[in-house]
């Protein structure tokens, strides 16, 4: 629901760093990239024992100012983000209460990362760029570039650019389990390299402390935006450790050739183990169902992380997540036409009991965002509020949910979906 692709902030607000896997970039410093320094060699060496990688090739390093990364940034996000994709998903993410209206995603997405930013990793140019106007790293950067150095490795031994593109911009699910793979791994090192300089923490400590005034833009992002940049570093380094615990950097290098395929296996690492992969779901073509006028502007999925963020819009953290805990595969539709949208998203269940848990969640959140009820009609629940129509209806382990403008066309989109076989 937001670019993949270019850099990411990390699972810890206050220490950002990002690993480009697949835009293009072009350095916009004036600077060439600097000789590693005895610190930075330092690190890369203990960074390679740690992970048992060798280091194929050299690291060639740059350092940019604050200005130059932004620079840098407006060319890529602006490029690998267009306007479509960004209208797209403003219209679905509002459409679905998860965001207030009016919010310009790009300019979001490059404020976010110029605030977040502390260093990254480029596949392109195979270089690391570290954010600092005094071109040397402190205790925070020093922990950054371990953790950059990581995906360095990761790159030479595993092609994060390949390991990324089956699923850039179809499924945005699968694309941040197989991210949380690629950071849950260096967010492990870079766990064990500040075991090893413990003398690090109280300096990183007071320059979080002074940094945690300047991340207003992290504070007012849409949860949806923000809990899905940390999801690959938190949840991410639970699983990488899950996998370590199983056997050791073995069974986390095995997992590069048999990446997660849904956030279900990063949140619970034995369907990973026992090979459990998500049921594929279709919604079918509504151009049927709609007529002239409408045109499909995005499709992909929530996964189950996702559900539990959308869910905890308006639920208790402990009920979205139970309602989401059962999701065995989703897709969702948007359609626009003018100012119109019509969602239509289909989620299938493991259980009958996960299907009611579900279903009832999906009620209450839809109940208190629109402040009224759902209605039983006929085998459907419907709930009309301010020229929108919504509908619910179970069929089985699946759920059908519609959001239209009018009720006639909520129930076309809903028998379209319901005769799915």
């Amino acid at each position: 629901l937001m670019p993949t692709t270019g850099p990411s902030a990390t699972g810890t607000a206050t220490a950002p760093e990002a690993t480009k896997t697949s835009a293009s970039a072009t350095s916009v410093a004036t600077s060439t990239p600097a000789p590693a320094s005895p610190q930075i060699r330092g690190i890369i060496q203990q960074v390679t024992k740690t992970r048992h990688l060798s280091l194929l090739r050299p690291i060639p390093n740059e350092y940019l100012t604050r200005e130059q990364l932004r620079r840098k940034l407006v060319k890529e996000v602006y490029r690998e983000y267009t306007p479509k994709e960004a209208e797209a998903d403003e219209r679905l993410l509002t459409a679905f209460g998860l965001m207030h209206k009016g919010i310009d995603l790009r300019k979001l997405t490059l404020d976010l990362y110029t605030e977040q930013i502390a260093g990254f990793y480029d596949t392109d140019t195979n270089e690391m760029y570290v954010i600092s106007n005094k071109k040397k790293l402190d205790a925070l950067a020093e922990l950054t570039y371990a953790h950059e150095t990581t995906h360095a490795l990761q790159d030479q031994h595993f092609d994060l650019d390949k390991l990324s593109k089956e699923y850039e911009n179809k499924n945005d699910d699968a694309d941040l389990a197989v991210h949380s793979l690629i950071e849950g791994d260096a967010s492990l090192v870079q766990t064990d390299y500040l075991m090893l300089h413990r003398n690090l923490i109280p300096e990183i400590q007071k320059e979080i402390n002074a940094q945690v005034g300047n991340m207003k833009v992290l504070r007012n992002t849409p949860p949806i935006i923000r809990e899905t940049l940390l999801f690959p570093y938190q949840a991410g380094q639970l699983f990488v450790q899950a996998l370590y615990d199983k056997g050791g950097w073995a069974e986390v290098n095995k997992a590069y050739k048999n990446p997660p395929t849904s956030t279900e296996q990063i949140l619970h690492p034995e369907k990973y183990f026992a090979g459990e992969k998500p049921v594929e779901v279709k919604v079918p073509d509504l151009a049927p169902q709609l007529g002239g006028g409408w045109r499909k502007l995005e499709t992909n999925l929530f996964g189950e992380f996702q559900t539990i963020v959308l869910l905890e819009g308006q639920l208790p953290k402990e009920t979205a997540t139970l309602a989401a805990n059962g999701w065995a595969g989703d897709q969702f539709v948007l359609w626009g036409r003018g100012d119109q949208n019509v969602i239509a998203w289909q989620t299938t269940w493991d259980s009958e009991q996960d299907v009611t848990q579900f279903l009832s969640a999906m009620r209450s959140y839809d109940q208190d965002r629109f402040g009224t009820s759902y209605r039983q009609s006929g085998d459907a629940l419907v709930l009309e509020s301010r020229g929108q129509v919504a509908m619910l209806e179970r069929h089985g382990k699946w759920v059908s949910y519609v959001l239209a403008p009018d009720r006639a066309t909520a129930q076309k989109v809903l028998a379209a979906l319901v005769a799915q076989p």
